[in-house]
């Protein structure tokens, strides 16, 4: 079945090749946003405009990376109702 999987199943090779590419792409994305936020908790937006990325993308990678407790959230949302993000553990001091 592995020969013709591709052929058989074509959106399934479409959905692991996209699956390849955010994994490759999630070490990259996690140090950049951990990078920011060793200069101090941040909100998504504000992690957003220091990578150059839109809002939700930020979003996206910033909950993956809270998945996986790599930042944490602090305790007291903003005014616009955005929590701030940390490092977390280890990641805290650049040493992860």
């Amino acid at each position: 079945m592995a020969e013709n999987g591709g052929a058989r199943f074509p959106e399934s090779v479409l959905i692991s090749g996209e699956r390849a590419e955010i994994s490759r792409m999630e070490t990259g994305m996690r140090e950049r946003i951990l990078g920011v936020l060793r200069e101090g908790p941040k909100t998504v937006p504000e992690i957003a405009e220091a990578l150059g990325i839109e809002k939700r993308e930020a979003m996206w990678w910033v909950m993956g990376c809270w998945r996986y407790g790599y930042v944490a959230p602090e305790e007291k949302a903003t005014d616009e109702g955005y929590f701030r993000y940390r490092a977390a553990g280890r990641q805290a001091d650049g040493k992860g």
